[in-house]
């Protein structure tokens, strides 16, 4: 039986029609004063459609770190917002101009989200991948993951610092 680890992507599934209907609730909170507690754990990434002009807003979990803001996907939204450059986020319940470079080397995809996993367990249970000893993501799962589609992408603030420092960039995306 295939698991999230095999087929990263929610479109079609039970927690994707769960997430769908969740969404503009996040979406709600995480843009207002009360995004405490989620703002711990979800960033919105804004951008606008490269043909429609729409702009697109989705509520994403993510990490940080020493080396930038990681967020893990096996849906394909994150080819639009590369393809666009900056892109829009309001992390803690500020937003910032940002850019989203994704991860597209699978060694190097494995070997980031294997890091990010091992130091952030919680992240690594949102992605579906099982462990194999302790807390250490199955190698062979992750590795069917990112064959099958799943992306880190990594957030890089306009200001350059990883950890949010900077000038206020309030208003909406």
């Amino acid at each position: 039986m295939k698991g999230r680890a095999d087929s990263p992507a929610l479109h079609g599934t039970l927690l994707g029609s769960l997430l769908h209907r969740w969404n503009p609730l996040m979406r709600l909170f995480l843009d207002s004063r009360f995004h405490r507690p989620l703002s711990r754990w979800f960033v919105l990434v804004s951008w606008t459609g490269r043909r429609t002009r729409r702009v697109h807003t989705i509520p994403v979990s993510y990490v940080r770190d020493d080396t930038g803001i990681f967020v893990t996907t096996g849906d394909r939204w994150w080819r639009y917002v590369v393809g666009n450059g900056t892109v829009r986020i309001a992390l803690a319940g500020r937003w910032r101009t940002a850019r989203a470079v994704p991860i597209t080397d699978s060694a190097e995809s494995i070997r980031e989200h294997d890091r990010i996993f091992r130091e952030h367990p919680w992240f690594r249970r949102l992605s579906g991948i099982p462990t194999t000893s302790g807390e250490r993501p199955d190698a062979a799962a992750l590795a069917r993951s990112v064959a099958a589609g799943r992306t880190l992408i990594r957030i890089e603030l306009e200001t350059g610092d990883p950890r949010g420092g900077g000038a206020d960039d309030r208003g909406t995306p």
